[in-house]
């Protein structure tokens, strides 16, 4: 950057590298630099265009088109309704069930398929229809009622309106029945309350079965008259087995003090390993004179140098921006 700064070109930068490296001047080739880069164009990422918003359309299916292509089944030209014939009421009669001998056999009947047709726009029509003569029967209705016509008043002067006096109105007693349903209800918690008592008693009853044989033969102990087991021979090796786990554990004692004297004795040498090798440390890292043998042979004398005593001068700590040019004093 340096070399480019002051005005050398690329060949004179390489120029002294290959003459420091001690080879020939490299030839440099520059890479192609971009063109709309230097033409102005916009670089990086391409600008984006928004997209417009969906706008929904309502879907055309065609209904009548296709009510039109597709074949109509040929309707029923007799509207009356088609007679069949119903299967016999079965019998559910306990005397008549077993007898199944007697009852003649009935045939089935072949079911008949009735032709319907549902298409959605007669559907529709027929809708349409009823809901029309519904209007039409809606306006008939407020159009009788808007003409109107009252009877006429009765003129004369011995007419009078008819006063009817009504009795009183006269409250009957009423009931809710509080008490009543009350007392029913606690009768049945005690009904309840008795019958799981009742049941509780009887489960705490253990009635147990009585026994045939004890009762018929009944039992008596009676001395035995098998003889009795004769030992011939026996010995225990309790006292056997204790002598030999008595030796087993001082012979596992024995091996385990050896063990830890040996371990002991390990750990003193490994101690004494590393005390040693602090002390041939130390040893190493203290600083010793070599001895002077020069001066057994020869002593040393004090010469007296011959260099100037250093001369002090005295610092100038005035200066011309501090108190202006010097002045020049006249001699008297």
């Amino acid at each position: 950057r340096r070399c480019l700064r002051q005005g050398a070109g690329f060949e004179g930068v390489w120029g002294a590298a290959g003459g420091a490296g001690g080879g020939g001047a490299k030839p440099f080739k520059a890479r192609p630099y971009n063109k709309a880069i230097m033409e102005g164009k916009a670089t990086g990422l391409t600008q984006s265009t928004p997209r417009k918003a969906t706008q929904p359309k309502t879907p055309h299916f065609r209904l009548v088109e296709r009510e039109a292509m597709r074949p109509h089944c040929a309707a029923d030209p007799s509207p009356e309704f088609a007679s069949f014939k119903a299967r016999p009421m079965p019998t559910f009669s306990p005397a008549s069930a077993g007898d199944k001998s007697s009852a003649p056999a009935t045939p089935r009947g072949v079911t008949e398929v009735v032709p319907f047709h549902l298409s959605g726009e007669m559907r529709h029509t027929s809708v349409e229809e009823a809901r029309q003569r519904a209007l039409e029967a809606q306006a008939e209705e407020e159009r009788r009622a808007r003409n109107f016509k009252a009877r006429k008043m009765p003129v004369g002067e011995a007419w009078m309106p008819q006063h009817v006096e009504a009795p009183p109105v006269e409250t009957k007693p009423f009931n809710f029945h509080y008490e009543e349903r009350a007392a029913l209800q606690a009768s049945r918690l005690e009904q309840q309350r008795l019958e799981e008592e009742s049941e509780q008693k009887r489960a705490r009853e253990v009635h147990a079965r009585p026994v045939p044989h004890a009762l018929e033969h009944p039992f008596a102990p009676a001395k035995s008259t098998k003889p009795l087991t004769e030992i011939h021979g026996f010995s225990e090796r309790t006292s056997a087995r204790a002598e030999e786990r008595k030796q087993w554990e001082a012979q596992m004692a024995t091996e385990r003090e050896g063990r830890e004297a040996e371990m002991h004795k390990r750990e003193i040498e490994e101690h004494e390993r590393i005390l040693a090798e602090l002390a041939e440390i130390r040893a190493m890292a203290a600083f010793r004179a070599r001895p002077a043998k020069v001066l057994k042979t020869k002593p040393f004398e004090v010469v007296r140098g011959t260099a100037e005593p250093t001369k002090p001068h005295s610092p100038d700590l005035s200066s011309t921006r501090r108190f202006g040019p010097p002045r020049r004093v006249e001699a008297s």
